[in-house]
């Protein structure tokens, strides 16, 4: 079939080739944007899960230290359930173990 393209317009087999090669890299490129912004991310949830853990830590020591009892324990255990109920719903719904190619 490509034989029939070079002696219909010479020069036309490398031009095909040509514009798959520029087509693999465009696709390579938004591949690449796609697992570094995934990444990104994933980084930034870390980050905030982390600062949410430490605020949930730090009211639950500063109702502790004012006295209170039943209070803090609640905010202690409803923060790390928050937290470990998130990271499990994560990972079992990890989008990386899914193939999304055509």
């Amino acid at each position: 079939m490509i034989i029939a393209y070079e002696e219909t317009l010479s020069g036309s087999t490398d031009r095909i080739i040509a514009l798959t090669e520029k087509q693999q890299a465009h696709r390579h490129q938004w591949e690449n944007r796609e697992l570094d912004s995934g990444i990104s991310m994933a980084k930034r949830g870390q980050v905030f899960g982390f600062i949410l853990g430490m605020c949930g830590l730090g009211v639950t020591v500063f109702l502790a230290y004012s006295g209170l009892l039943l209070i803090p324990g609640i905010v202690g255990v409803a923060s790390t359930i928050g937290l470990i109920g998130t990271a499990v719903q994560s990972f079992l719904n990890d989008p990386s173990e899914k193939d999304t190619r055509p």
